[in-house]
């Protein structure tokens, strides 16, 4: 029934009432692909907060579930968990075994933020940490050039080029 309403509010347009049963559902389930939803439907109502509690608990039923724990970072980012967020990417990034390619996804995550302030930010802190990465430095230079932030996107792109003059 919880999982009816909620897919029945979502489809009237009542986002509000679709996460809190979708979270609801969640809850009772503890079911993986019920969580998944919970986290997608409250992302897309824009109910962070709700988003953030389901993607929590998904990344308490499955810790080393890549989507979940890139969508945790993601939600704490949006909740304002600005150190938090930065440990949940970090994380996320070195237990890749192919970080450029983990850099471009992150990277497209954060070029749709809403907020883009605090995206660059972000992504400064993680360039930060992984200097030695090429992607890093052209997803700093993507995002400060839609920001309009033209010395520091030429900056950074001139540093990937530099580690990876062939790319």
């Amino acid at each position: 029934f919880t999982l009816l309403s909620g897919e029945l509010a979502g489809y009237r347009g009542e986002l509000g009432l679709a996460t809190v049963q979708y979270l609801r559902a969640a809850k009772q389930t503890r079911d993986p692909r019920v969580i998944e939803r919970a986290v997608r439907v409250a992302s897309y109502a824009k109910l962070h907060k709700q988003g953030l509690e389901a993607a929590r608990l998904w990344i308490e039923i499955e810790p080393n579930n890549e989507v979940a724990r890139a969508n945790l970072a993601s939600l704490l980012l949006r909740n304002g968990l600005k150190t938090e967020a930065l440990t949940a990417y970090d994380e996320l990034i070195k237990s890749s075994s192919n970080k450029q390619a983990r850099f471009i996804k992150l990277g497209k995550k954060l070029l749709h933020e809403k907020n883009r302030q605090q995206a660059l930010e972000m992504m400064q802190q993680l360039v930060a940490r992984h200097s030695t990465v090429a992607s890093a430095h052209f997803l700093l230079s993507s995002l400060a050039e839609q920001m309009g932030k033209f010395a520091l996107a030429e900056s950074a792109i001139r540093q990937a080029i530099k580690l990876k003059a062939n790319w």
